[in-house]
């Protein structure tokens, strides 16, 4: 994790009033934004000051620096070797050849074609962002990568009078939990029950997967960051399920808001992640009875295993979970529009 500090209250202007309150001056006067995605994506998304943002965007990028330099080079260097040792021209050709796209030729057909086509339309957007900076910084020739997320949420504001800050109020983190949790029982017919069992951190949460009186696995929710841990979002297999011998165990580690004693309000990406990890979570329980071992929980082919999750994250996407959230102060519920 990296950090900058800043001067003063100001360079806090747009961001929302319950993230300001958790991010006071310390003993040297100064404030303290990290890299970690609860504090990042706010960030980026809503303070008006492009110079804060532009310091946090450079420290974002460098978290791995320079030490990831050499890991990078030896990664390379070992898939090279393989892909040799193998027979392969090189790593593109070996890992293509079992997967639906066949050969790296086709990859990079694909990614030129896919370039081509959306060309035209990446302009028009990439026009109206440029369109929407000038309104606040007129002598601007382009849009940075620090500039983008902001300015997105300004033109979301002026060409559709769509309010992030708004709608992230309708999403405390224990209240997509439990919707998550409802949700997808009511799908999968599943009973979830808080367990207590060994954990590796006291903020971890874990659960048992049942129908009916039969066990089909446990898992682990540790959601929220933490010093030394997993900086992004993925779901990780403990213990692979096989019918009759073991029960699978998995754990969703995540980066959300909340844990702190706050709502934790989530960004709407942040409630979709949590949905598409999920996915990935429950696949690896339910798939994992079965007596094969090898093939237990989503050890399945690359072009396959996106596509369980997407059962939860689109096929009961957000509409779902809205009928669990509340807005705060008002605890009213999200309109149906959404």
């Amino acid at each position: 994790m990296r950090s900058i500090k800043l001067d003063s209250a100001q360079d806090l202007d747009g961001l929302p009033a319950d993230w300001v309150e958790l991010h006071k001056p310390g003993t040297d006067g100064k404030i303290a934004i990290t890299t970690d995605y609860p504090d990042y994506i706010p960030f980026m998304s809503y303070a008006k000051n492009d110079g804060p943002r532009f310091a946090l965007y450079k420290e974002f990028r460098k978290r791995g620096y320079p030490a990831n330099q050499e890991v990078l080079a030896r990664l390379l260097q070992k898939r090279y070797e393989l892909a040799k040792l193998l027979g392969y021209d090189n790593w593109a050709v070996y890992i293509t050849e079992d997967k639906m796209i066949k050969t790296a030729g086709a990859v990079q057909e694909f990614v030129d074609k896919v370039a081509d086509v959306s060309k035209k339309r990446a302009k028009k957007d990439y026009d109206e962002l440029l369109a929407q900076l000038k309104k606040e910084m007129p002598k601007a020739k382009e849009v940075g990568d620090w500039q983008k997320a902001y300015v997105e949420e300004q033109l979301k504001k002026s060409k559709y009078s769509f309010d992030s800050q708004l709608v992230r109020t309708y999403f405390p983190f224990e209240n997509v939990k439990h919707g998550i949790l409802a949700v997808t029982s009511q799908m999968f017919g599943l009973n979830y029950k808080k367990v207590n069992v060994p954990v590796w951190d006291k903020s971890v949460d874990a659960y048992e997967v049942r129908v009916g009186d039969t066990l089909y696995g446990t898992f682990f929710l540790d959601m929220h960051p933490r010093e030394g841990k997993y900086k992004h979002a993925a779901a990780f297999p403990i213990k692979s399920g096989v019918l009759g011998k073991q029960t699978p165990e998995a754990a969703l580690v995540c980066n959300f808001s909340g844990g702190d004693g706050t709502a934790g309000l989530m960004e709407h990406d942040d409630v979709e992640t949590f949905f598409h990890e999920f996915g990935h979570l429950l696949h690896h329980i339910l798939g994992g009875r079965q007596k094969w071992l090898n093939i237990s929980g989503f050890n399945v082919e690359w072009d396959f295993v996106e596509a369980p999750r997407s059962c939860s994250k689109n096929g009961h996407g957000m509409i779902p979970c809205s009928r669990h959230s509340r807005a705060t102060p008002t605890e009213k519920r999200s309109p149906r529009s959404w």
